[in-house]
Protein backbone atom coordinates (compact mmCIF):
# COMPACT_ATOMS: atom_id res chain seq x y z
CA UNK A 1 0.00 0.00 0.00
CA UNK A 2 1.29 3.43 -0.91
CA UNK A 3 2.16 5.77 2.00
CA UNK A 4 -0.56 8.25 1.02
CA UNK A 5 -3.22 5.55 0.86
CA UNK A 6 -2.04 4.09 4.17
CA UNK A 7 -2.31 7.51 5.85
CA UNK A 8 -5.84 7.98 4.53
CA UNK A 9 -6.85 4.54 5.83
CA UNK A 10 -5.41 5.29 9.29
CA UNK A 11 -7.24 8.61 9.35
CA UNK A 12 -10.55 6.92 8.54
CA UNK A 13 -10.03 4.35 11.32
CA UNK A 14 -9.29 7.13 13.81
CA UNK A 15 -12.43 9.02 12.80
CA UNK A 16 -14.55 5.89 13.27
CA UNK A 17 -13.09 5.31 16.75
CA UNK A 18 -13.67 8.91 17.80
CA UNK A 19 -17.22 8.79 16.49
CA UNK A 20 -17.99 5.61 18.44
CA UNK A 21 -16.56 7.13 21.62
CA UNK A 22 -18.76 10.17 21.17
CA UNK A 23 -21.88 8.06 20.77
CA UNK A 24 -21.06 6.01 23.85
CA UNK A 25 -20.40 9.10 25.94
CA UNK A 26 -23.67 10.68 24.86
CA UNK A 27 -25.65 7.55 25.75
CA UNK A 28 -24.33 7.72 29.32
CA UNK A 29 -25.18 11.37 29.92
CA UNK A 30 -27.71 12.04 32.72
CA UNK A 31 -31.32 12.29 31.64
CA UNK A 32 -33.37 15.41 32.28
CA UNK A 33 -35.99 15.12 35.02
CA UNK A 34 -39.15 17.16 34.36
CA UNK A 35 -40.59 19.38 37.09
CA UNK A 36 -43.63 17.16 37.63
CA UNK A 37 -45.05 15.06 40.45
CA UNK A 38 -47.12 15.67 43.57
CA UNK A 39 -44.82 14.58 46.39
CA UNK A 40 -42.27 16.17 48.69
CA UNK A 41 -40.80 14.27 51.64
CA UNK A 42 -41.95 10.64 51.79
CA UNK A 43 -41.64 8.43 54.90
CA UNK A 44 -41.91 4.64 55.10
CA UNK A 45 -41.02 2.21 57.89
CA UNK A 46 -39.15 -0.98 57.10
CA UNK A 47 -41.29 -4.09 57.42
CA UNK A 48 -38.59 -5.59 59.65
CA UNK A 49 -36.96 -4.77 61.99
CA UNK A 50 -38.79 -4.64 64.24
CA UNK A 51 -40.98 -7.73 63.95
CA UNK A 52 -44.69 -7.42 64.66
CA UNK A 53 -44.12 -8.78 68.20
CA UNK A 54 -41.18 -8.31 70.57
CA UNK A 55 -40.53 -9.50 74.13
CA UNK A 56 -40.04 -6.94 76.87
CA UNK A 57 -36.76 -8.52 77.96
CA UNK A 58 -35.29 -8.05 74.47
CA UNK A 59 -35.46 -4.27 73.85
CA UNK A 60 -32.77 -4.45 71.16
CA UNK A 61 -35.34 -6.18 68.94
CA UNK A 62 -37.40 -2.98 68.97
CA UNK A 63 -35.28 -1.06 66.47
CA UNK A 64 -37.20 1.18 64.10
CA UNK A 65 -35.83 1.91 60.63
CA UNK A 66 -37.38 4.62 58.48
CA UNK A 67 -36.73 5.49 54.84
CA UNK A 68 -36.74 9.27 54.31
CA UNK A 69 -36.93 10.27 50.65
CA UNK A 70 -37.26 13.58 48.87
CA UNK A 71 -39.59 12.77 45.97
CA UNK A 72 -39.94 16.42 44.92
CA UNK A 73 -37.59 18.78 43.10
CA UNK A 74 -36.70 21.19 45.94
CA UNK A 75 -33.74 20.61 48.27
CA UNK A 76 -34.45 20.28 52.01
CA UNK A 77 -31.57 21.16 54.33
CA UNK A 78 -31.35 19.74 57.89
CA UNK A 79 -32.49 23.04 59.40
CA UNK A 80 -35.73 23.05 57.38
CA UNK A 81 -37.08 19.69 58.55
CA UNK A 82 -38.05 18.22 61.91
CA UNK A 83 -38.29 14.43 62.05
CA UNK A 84 -39.41 12.78 65.25
CA UNK A 85 -41.06 9.70 66.73
CA UNK A 86 -44.21 9.77 68.88
CA UNK A 87 -47.36 7.77 69.66
CA UNK A 88 -45.79 5.37 72.18
CA UNK A 89 -45.72 5.47 76.00
CA UNK A 90 -42.32 6.96 76.98
CA UNK A 91 -42.69 5.71 80.55
CA UNK A 92 -42.61 2.16 79.20
CA UNK A 93 -40.47 2.36 76.06
CA UNK A 94 -37.17 4.22 76.29
CA UNK A 95 -36.13 4.91 72.70
CA UNK A 96 -33.65 7.30 71.10
CA UNK A 97 -32.47 8.12 67.57
CA UNK A 98 -29.23 6.65 66.31
CA UNK A 99 -28.17 10.16 65.26
CA UNK A 100 -29.59 13.49 66.39
CA UNK A 101 -30.22 15.84 69.26
CA UNK A 102 -33.31 14.16 70.67
CA UNK A 103 -33.12 12.50 74.05
CA UNK A 104 -34.78 9.18 74.80
CA UNK A 105 -38.47 9.40 75.53
CA UNK A 106 -41.43 11.02 73.81
CA UNK A 107 -40.70 13.02 70.70
CA UNK A 108 -37.28 11.50 70.04
CA UNK A 109 -35.88 13.78 67.30
CA UNK A 110 -33.78 12.50 64.43
CA UNK A 111 -31.40 15.07 62.93
CA UNK A 112 -30.65 14.65 59.23
CA UNK A 113 -26.96 14.28 58.43
CA UNK A 114 -27.09 16.01 55.05
CA UNK A 115 -29.34 18.02 52.78
CA UNK A 116 -32.00 15.91 51.10
CA UNK A 117 -31.52 16.88 47.47
CA UNK A 118 -34.49 17.16 45.17
CA UNK A 119 -34.87 15.19 41.97
CA UNK A 120 -32.55 16.30 39.18
CA UNK A 121 -30.81 14.97 36.10
CA UNK A 122 -28.01 13.82 38.39
CA UNK A 123 -30.33 12.31 41.03
CA UNK A 124 -33.55 11.26 39.29
CA UNK A 125 -34.90 9.46 42.39
CA UNK A 126 -34.19 12.34 44.78
CA UNK A 127 -32.24 12.40 48.04
CA UNK A 128 -32.45 9.59 50.61
CA UNK A 129 -31.48 8.96 54.22
CA UNK A 130 -32.09 6.04 56.56
CA UNK A 131 -33.30 7.15 60.00
CA UNK A 132 -33.06 4.72 62.90
CA UNK A 133 -34.25 4.61 66.51
CA UNK A 134 -32.95 2.07 69.05
CA UNK A 135 -34.72 0.98 72.24
CA UNK A 136 -32.68 0.95 75.45
CA UNK A 137 -35.25 -0.60 77.77
CA UNK A 138 -38.87 -1.71 78.06
CA UNK A 139 -40.52 -1.48 81.49
CA UNK A 140 -43.54 -3.75 81.21
CA UNK A 141 -46.31 -2.85 83.71
CA UNK A 142 -47.24 -5.52 86.23
CA UNK A 143 -50.16 -7.78 85.37
CA UNK A 144 -49.93 -6.80 81.68
CA UNK A 145 -49.06 -9.63 79.31
CA UNK A 146 -49.40 -7.70 76.05
CA UNK A 147 -49.10 -4.02 75.19
CA UNK A 148 -49.81 -2.70 71.68
CA UNK A 149 -47.86 0.42 70.77
CA UNK A 150 -48.22 2.64 67.72
CA UNK A 151 -45.01 4.34 66.60
CA UNK A 152 -45.66 7.44 64.48
CA UNK A 153 -42.89 9.12 62.48
CA UNK A 154 -43.73 12.72 61.56
CA UNK A 155 -41.83 15.13 59.32
CA UNK A 156 -42.50 18.88 59.41
CA UNK A 157 -40.63 20.71 56.67
CA UNK A 158 -40.50 23.87 54.57
CA UNK A 159 -41.00 23.46 50.82
CA UNK A 160 -41.53 25.46 47.64
CA UNK A 161 -43.47 25.05 44.43
CA UNK A 162 -42.23 26.65 41.21
CA UNK A 163 -44.65 26.80 38.28
CA UNK A 164 -44.24 28.52 34.91
CA UNK A 165 -47.45 28.19 32.88
CA UNK A 166 -47.36 29.78 29.43
CA UNK A 167 -49.87 32.62 29.12
CA UNK A 168 -50.98 34.85 26.26
CA UNK A 169 -50.50 38.61 26.56
CA UNK A 170 -52.76 40.48 24.16
CA UNK A 171 -53.11 44.25 24.67
CA UNK A 172 -56.34 44.26 22.62
CA UNK A 173 -58.03 40.87 22.95
CA UNK A 174 -61.43 42.14 21.78
CA UNK A 175 -60.37 43.53 18.40
CA UNK A 176 -61.77 42.21 15.12
CA UNK A 177 -58.36 40.73 14.42
CA UNK A 178 -58.64 38.73 17.63
CA UNK A 179 -62.10 37.49 16.67
CA UNK A 180 -60.67 36.30 13.36
CA UNK A 181 -58.08 34.29 15.32
CA UNK A 182 -55.32 35.86 13.25
CA UNK A 183 -52.94 36.30 16.18
CA UNK A 184 -50.02 34.41 17.69
CA UNK A 185 -52.19 33.30 20.63
CA UNK A 186 -55.58 33.71 22.26
CA UNK A 187 -56.26 34.75 25.85
CA UNK A 188 -57.68 31.71 27.62
CA UNK A 189 -57.86 29.91 30.95
CA UNK A 190 -55.26 27.20 31.57
CA UNK A 191 -55.64 23.93 33.50
CA UNK A 192 -52.46 22.28 34.78
CA UNK A 193 -52.16 18.61 35.73
CA UNK A 194 -49.43 16.31 37.01
CA UNK A 195 -48.08 18.73 39.62
CA UNK A 196 -44.81 20.66 39.65
CA UNK A 197 -42.64 18.30 41.70
CA UNK A 198 -44.07 19.37 45.07
CA UNK A 199 -47.03 18.55 47.35
CA UNK A 200 -48.73 21.86 46.50
CA UNK A 201 -49.50 22.54 42.84
CA UNK A 202 -50.78 25.34 40.65
CA UNK A 203 -53.78 23.67 39.02
CA UNK A 204 -55.48 26.49 37.11
CA UNK A 205 -54.74 29.99 35.81
CA UNK A 206 -57.57 32.27 34.66
CA UNK A 207 -56.58 35.38 32.70
CA UNK A 208 -58.31 38.73 32.25
CA UNK A 209 -57.01 41.67 30.18
CA UNK A 210 -57.90 45.32 30.91
CA UNK A 211 -57.10 47.18 27.64
CA UNK A 212 -58.15 50.58 29.02
CA UNK A 213 -55.51 50.51 31.77
CA UNK A 214 -52.96 48.28 30.04
CA UNK A 215 -53.14 45.70 32.82
CA UNK A 216 -53.52 41.94 32.98
CA UNK A 217 -54.80 39.91 35.93
CA UNK A 218 -54.40 36.22 36.65
CA UNK A 219 -56.47 34.18 39.06
CA UNK A 220 -54.01 31.55 40.29
CA UNK A 221 -55.63 28.44 41.78
CA UNK A 222 -53.47 26.21 43.99
CA UNK A 223 -54.24 22.77 45.45
CA UNK A 224 -52.88 20.50 48.16
CA UNK A 225 -52.05 17.41 46.09
CA UNK A 226 -49.56 15.64 48.37
CA UNK A 227 -51.93 14.03 50.88
CA UNK A 228 -50.34 15.77 53.88
CA UNK A 229 -51.12 18.78 56.07
CA UNK A 230 -50.35 22.37 55.04
CA UNK A 231 -49.32 24.89 57.68
CA UNK A 232 -47.98 28.42 57.92
CA UNK A 233 -44.22 28.23 57.37
CA UNK A 234 -43.72 30.63 60.30
CA UNK A 235 -45.29 27.95 62.52
CA UNK A 236 -42.50 25.43 61.93
CA UNK A 237 -41.69 25.17 65.66
CA UNK A 238 -45.36 24.63 66.54
CA UNK A 239 -45.57 21.81 64.00
CA UNK A 240 -42.41 20.19 65.37
CA UNK A 241 -43.84 20.34 68.91
CA UNK A 242 -47.27 19.10 67.76
CA UNK A 243 -48.88 22.39 68.78
CA UNK A 244 -50.45 23.52 65.51
CA UNK A 245 -53.76 25.34 65.89
CA UNK A 246 -56.50 25.85 63.31
CA UNK A 247 -55.15 29.33 62.60
CA UNK A 248 -51.75 27.87 61.62
CA UNK A 249 -53.16 25.45 59.04
CA UNK A 250 -53.74 25.63 55.28
CA UNK A 251 -51.51 28.62 54.49
CA UNK A 252 -49.55 29.16 51.26
CA UNK A 253 -47.39 32.25 50.62
CA UNK A 254 -47.01 33.72 47.12
CA UNK A 255 -43.30 34.55 47.11
CA UNK A 256 -43.12 35.61 43.49
CA UNK A 257 -45.24 36.29 40.42
CA UNK A 258 -43.07 37.46 37.54
CA UNK A 259 -43.37 38.04 33.79
CA UNK A 260 -40.36 38.97 31.67
CA UNK A 261 -40.69 42.54 30.46
CA UNK A 262 -43.43 43.34 32.98
CA UNK A 263 -41.54 42.60 36.18
CA UNK A 264 -43.11 41.43 39.42
CA UNK A 265 -46.85 41.44 39.81
CA UNK A 266 -48.92 42.36 42.85
CA UNK A 267 -50.81 39.43 44.35
CA UNK A 268 -53.79 39.72 46.67
CA UNK A 269 -53.93 37.97 49.02
CA UNK A 270 -50.22 37.33 49.48
CA UNK A 271 -51.05 34.50 51.89
CA UNK A 272 -53.63 32.06 50.53
CA UNK A 273 -55.90 30.33 53.03
CA UNK A 274 -56.88 26.95 51.63
CA UNK A 275 -60.39 25.56 51.95
CA UNK A 276 -61.02 21.87 51.27
CA UNK A 277 -57.53 21.57 49.84
CA UNK A 278 -57.81 24.48 47.41
CA UNK A 279 -57.33 28.24 47.36
CA UNK A 280 -56.56 31.12 45.03
CA UNK A 281 -55.06 34.57 44.68
CA UNK A 282 -55.21 37.36 42.08
CA UNK A 283 -51.94 38.60 40.56
CA UNK A 284 -51.99 41.81 38.52
CA UNK A 285 -49.40 43.24 36.13
CA UNK A 286 -49.28 46.60 34.38
CA UNK A 287 -47.49 48.19 31.41
CA UNK A 288 -48.59 45.78 28.69
CA UNK A 289 -46.90 46.93 25.50
CA UNK A 290 -49.70 47.97 23.13
CA UNK A 291 -47.39 47.88 20.10
CA UNK A 292 -46.15 44.33 20.65
CA UNK A 293 -49.33 42.54 19.60
CA UNK A 294 -50.30 39.20 21.13
CA UNK A 295 -47.52 36.89 22.27
CA UNK A 296 -46.91 33.96 24.62
CA UNK A 297 -44.65 34.15 27.66
CA UNK A 298 -44.19 32.23 30.94
CA UNK A 299 -45.88 33.37 34.14
CA UNK A 300 -43.29 32.48 36.78
CA UNK A 301 -44.78 31.63 40.18
CA UNK A 302 -43.06 30.65 43.44
CA UNK A 303 -45.11 29.38 46.40
CA UNK A 304 -43.73 28.58 49.86
CA UNK A 305 -45.34 26.75 52.78
CA UNK A 306 -44.89 24.34 55.63
CA UNK A 307 -45.87 20.72 55.10
CA UNK A 308 -46.41 17.80 57.45
CA UNK A 309 -46.47 14.12 56.59
CA UNK A 310 -46.44 11.02 58.77
CA UNK A 311 -46.49 7.25 58.76
CA UNK A 312 -46.99 4.67 61.49
CA UNK A 313 -46.05 1.15 62.50
CA UNK A 314 -47.72 -1.02 65.13
CA UNK A 315 -45.73 -3.32 67.42
CA UNK A 316 -47.01 -5.67 70.13
CA UNK A 317 -44.82 -5.92 73.24
CA UNK A 318 -45.19 -9.24 75.07
CA UNK A 319 -44.24 -10.17 78.59
CA UNK A 320 -41.48 -12.74 78.57
CA UNK A 321 -42.76 -16.03 80.05
CA UNK A 322 -41.61 -16.49 83.63
CA UNK A 323 -41.12 -12.76 84.34
CA UNK A 324 -43.26 -10.47 86.49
Amino acid sequence: MRPAARNIALLLVALVLLSSCGVRQGSESPRQVPRTGTQGIELSFHASPPPARVYATDPSALTLMLDVRNKGVEDVDPGSIDLRLSGYDPSIVSIAPSYGSGASGAGAVYQLRDTLLGKSEFMPEGGYELAQWATASILMPRDIDRLDQQFIATACYIYRTRASPTVCLDPDPYSALSLAQDKACQVRDISLSGGQGAPVAVTRVEEQIFPQTGEVQFKVVVSNVGGGTLFDQDSFTECANQQLSIGNLNKVVIEQAYISGLGSGTCNPEVITMNNGQGFTYCRFGNINGNAGAYETPLQLVLSYGYKTSTSKGVSILRTPGTY
